[in-house]
């Protein structure tokens, strides 16, 4: 009876331990299966966050518009919007913008939507905003148009605020007034901060589309060039070719000339701002080269180091004026020799001054130099002296 009475009790602790053990089993179950579904959860928003927060409600403005399947005219239509209807733009790129049709992506031409501006994407999206320029040297026109006025222009770097983009063109604020630059040399920087509540947004401009298409049309402004910040002090790289006429000035005689030919790899120091006491486009250069003067009898062929420490450039719309001063030094291996005499050269140290125009990074100019040490060990005093055509082509710049 009590062997009996044991196995009872023995049996019922066995079956309540299994029962525990599979309860138990069954929540540590069901707790993984939770913590797996709350990880993918946050994984995923953690993906989505990005198109979540630049999706933007737009509007159709015209009867029908074409939904491609790539950015491109050439890309196959996949179907189509009607006027006022609403679609949903996660981004655009050169004038198109990627859309969420039928669950997958579309794209529309960006020209014939009209965005919210409630939306914290919409600056980006209708053109609004803080702008950067990326040309050394953008034209502020009176009218969208490359036939209208020029009234003023914007360097590298400087910004701008834009009021709207259309076919191509931003309506800026400049000056006291407005202008009108080319979309594609702009870069978008930030959203501007409105004057105005959003509500009254849609009536300010409620006879203008705005737009972002910086591509499809030609302008004659200049082409961008990769560049850093063009504040302060400046560093451009500025290899140049001239050739002319270089002869001797000697007391007492006159030396028949010969053509000079010389280059130069300069480095100018410029000033984007006012510096100091030197104003804004003021700059200095430096400069190693090679040069053939002397006279048809005698040529010398010297390593030339120019410093010109005045420089001043001048911005007339697409071109700019310069001009600069300083002194060289020469030093040659060639040697004076006639049929009595041999004469040791030296050193050759001089004044030079050249004024020029530059357009699109192109230079040309005219520039004299003077030497005021002797050519050569000689009785007479003979000095090199030459008429030079520059050609120059700011290459890139350093800062």
């Amino acid at each position: 009876m009590n062997n009996g009475k044991h196995s009872c009790i023995f049996c019922n602790y066995a079956f309540a331990s299994y029962h525990f053990s599979v309860n138990r089993m069954r929540m540590e179950r069901n707790f993984m299966l939770r913590f797996c579904i709350v990880c993918a959860i946050l994984v995923l928003s953690a993906f989505c966050v990005d198109e979540v927060q630049c999706q933007n409600v737009c509007e159709v403005t015209v009867q029908k518009l074409n939904v491609r399947s790539g950015p491109t005219t050439a890309s196959s239509v996949i179907g189509s919007l009607n006027a006022n209807e609403r679609v949903n733009v996660y981004s655009v790129d050169n004038g198109w913008a990627k859309i969420d049709y039928g669950g997958a992506d579309g794209y529309v031409s960006m020209k014939y939507l009209k965005c919210k501006t409630e939306s914290p994407c919409a600056d980006e999206l209708q053109g609004q905003g803080i702008y950067e320029v990326t040309a050394r040297t953008l034209n502020v026109r009176s009218a969208p148009t490359t036939a209208s006025s020029v009234i003023g222009s914007l360097k590298a770097q400087d910004e701008a605020e834009v009021d709207f983009v259309d076919n191509g063109w931003a309506k800026i604020n400049y000056k006291d007034g407005k202008g009108y630059v080319s979309a594609k040399y702009l870069k978008f920087k930030a959203a501007r901060a409105k004057d105005f509540p959003v509500e009254q947004v849609d009536s300010l401009h409620e006879d203008t589309v705005l737009v972002v298409n910086l591509i499809e049309e030609k302008h004659e402004e200049p082409i961008p060039v990769q560049s850093h910040k063009r504040s302060g002090i400046g560093i451009d790289f500025v290899p140049s070719i001239y050739f002319g006429y270089a002869n001797f000035s000697a007391d007492g005689a006159s030396p028949k000339g010969r053509a000079g030919v010389g280059v130069d790899f300069a480095f100018q120091f410029m000033a984007h701002d006012k510096v100091l006491f030197f104003p804004k486009n003021y700059y200095m250069e430096a400069s190693l080269g090679y040069v053939i003067k002397g006279s048809a009898a005698f040529p010398l062929h010297y390593i030339d180091l120019k410093l010109s420490p005045i420089g001043y450039r001048y911005d007339l719309s697409d071109w700019t004026l310069f001009g600069k001063a300083g002194m060289y030094l020469g030093y040659t291996f060639s040697s004076v020799v006639t049929n009595r005499h041999s004469f040791d050269t030296g050193i050759d140290v001089g004044i030079l001054c050249e004024v020029g125009v530059e357009y699109q990074n192109i230079g040309l100019g005219l520039s004299y130099e003077r030497s005021f040490t002797n050519a050569f060990d000689s009785r007479l005093a003979v000095n090199n002296q030459g008429f030079y055509l520059n050609v120059s082509y700011r290459l890139f710049n350093l800062r």
